[in-house]
């Protein structure tokens, strides 16, 4: 048993500029000379942020040796077509707003600032323009490209440009009215090469979102039903694919009760005396169609497609807690690709008594998800990020876009990691975790594992979390991590799994993660 699984065997801000006008009127002189000394801070800190990467590229191709950068580029050219320039090629990733707290068009600004810094450190590097990257993202949004590649940047420009050999990408944390920002630079093998301290940045009330017009809970729920029924006349079925507590994965009792309140009001919303017309209301279910070993595409894989049924929709969404109010952002989706989406703000105090905010936070255990050379998507028989109750089995879904070696951990509520593939049940039977690409690899699965996964106390946030490699690293893995034994390792260990893989010579790396919350029922 570990924790809540048990495994046996089978049985620059806008707001600051109008604040600067306004206080132009009784000092002039004072205003600008404070306009002018945030400016230079701002500038000065994505200064040392450009610093701190490049030094960090820098540093990556000096101390990389010849051998294994042949052995990293033979496999991403061979798998890709990838060849390594002379000088290095770089690209700024764009902020998605379901990844952040603040408007888009604030952490834009946060980008382009850093581009800007990126401009001044000299010219051995070749920056990719930010409106090309967005271009080409947005061409891959349409075609399908970025989604068969499960959102991730590195395997979507891998496929569809070719050109980049370094990826930066940033990531906002919000407190009060302050930004904290960091970035991470990876290269198309999937190693950290760069990460930089931690900058805080000053926000205006608007773009903190201090204080927003809010409506009753009750409102709120009558409003968004209303809004996403309307704009899915051809509902017949939905299903219910969990609300969550901003990007953590996790549903708190909160995300529950707004998930089950929002779908009992659409389908209040469908119901007709007239013409007898209900919908069904369920959870979101993986069809029995899906078999271990058969072939699949990324998109079978989605949320919206797991049921396999033509007339079902997905409720699902998230909400973030800001300084008086919550923000509520719900979306219904069709397996057609159509998306109905809805935001709204209640009350902080409005939530009928339900915790809010997660027992537990993977942050920093889920930083680099799909941040790697292979499309790799993790989620499970309930969906991505799932929620299960005491005594349900799970069961995990993965598919890579090609053939990689796989190992999976399971993190409890209390903090204690095990090895859950390869296991000792495996080896057993395999030489290798080989997992092929293009088809689904369930787990458990009959003739591979001869265990189940079932769901126990106590409740709260366990995490799953897997890594593909492009090659049999079991022998280079400390003796801990080679799936010889069910028992914890070390916690140090476990916090420490994503270094230990992405550091392993000659081998590129993508990770995954799938967030399981448990509850009594």
């Amino acid at each position: 048993m570990l924790g809540g699984l048990t495994m046996g065997r089978r049985q620059r801000s806008r707001a600051a500029i109008i604040a600067v006008l306004c206080l132009t009127l009784a000092a002039p002189t004072t205003a600008v000379a404070t306009h002018k000394h945030h400016d230079d801070d701002r500038r000065h800190a994505f200064q040392e942020i450009a610093q701190e990467l490049v030094s960090g590229i820098d540093r990556s191709r000096s101390v990389t040796s010849a051998s294994e950068a042949k052995a990293k580029q033979s496999y991403l050219q061979k798998a890709y077509g990838y060849m390594r320039p002379k000088r290095t090629r770089i690209a700024v990733a764009p902020f998605e707003q379901d990844d952040i707290k603040i408007a888009k068009a604030v952490a834009d600004d946060f980008n382009a600032s850093l581009f800007a810094a990126l401009i001044k450190k000299g010219g051995r590097y070749d920056l990719m323009a930010r409106e090309a990257l967005k271009a080409l993202i947005d061409d891959m949004q349409q075609t399908g490209a970025w989604e068969a590649a499960d959102g991730n940047p590195i395997n979507a420009l891998l496929k569809n440009a070719g050109n980049i050999d370094v990826l930066i990408r940033g990531k906002i944390r919000v407190s009060g009215k302050t930004a904290v920002l960091t970035y991470t630079a990876i290269s198309m093998d999937g190693r950290v090469v760069a990460q930089t301290l931690p900058q805080h940045f000053p926000l205006s009330s608007e773009d903190a979102k201090i204080s927003r017009p809010t409506v009753s809970l009750d409102s709120a729920v009558a409003a968004a039903a209303r809004h996403l029924a309307d704009r899915a006349p051809e509902l017949e079925e939905l299903l219910q694919g969990g609300v969550r507590f901003e990007d953590t994965g996790t549903q708190p009792p909160f995300g529950s009760y707004l998930q089950g309140r929002v779908a009992g009001a659409i389908r209040e919303a469908f119901s007709s005396v007239v013409t007898s017309r209900t919908i069904k209301v369920g959870r979101l279910q993986a069809h029995r169609g899906l078999k271990s070993g058969g072939a699949v595409s990324g998109k079978d894989l989605l949320d919206r497609n797991l049921s396999g049924k033509a007339s079902a929709h997905v409720l699902s969404g998230s909400y973030w807690q800001l300084s008086n109010s919550i923000e509520l952002r719900l979306n219904l989706k069709g397996p057609e690709g159509s998306n109905a989406e809805w935001v709204g703000w209640i009350s902080s105090q409005d939530t009928a008594g339900r915790r809010v905010r997660p027992m537990g936070n993977f942050g920093s255990l889920r930083d680099y998800d799909g941040m790697g050379p292979f499309a790799f998507q993790l989620t499970s028989d309930r969906g991505k990020n799932a929620a299960y109750s005491f005594g349900d089995r799970m069961k995990l879904l993965i598919r890579l876009d090609r053939t990689a070696w796989v190992y999976c951990f399971y993190r409890d509520a209390v903090g204690s990691t095990v090895q859950i593939f390869p296991n000792p049940h495996f080896w057993q039977n395999h030489k290798q975790p080989r997992f092929e690409g293009g088809v689904l690899h369930t787990m458990p699965d009959d003739p591979t594992f001869n265990f189940d996964f079932v769901v126990s106390p106590p409740t709260g946030q366990e995490l799953v979390k897997c890594f593909a490699v492009s090659r049999d690293v079991t022998a280079d893995l400390p003796p801990e991590l080679r799936g010889n034994t069910l028992k914890p390792m070390p916690r140090d260990l476990g916090m420490r799994l994503s270094p230990t893989f992405r550091e392993l010579p000659d081998a590129a790396v993508s990770e995954a993660s799938f967030v399981v919350t448990v509850g009594k029922q």
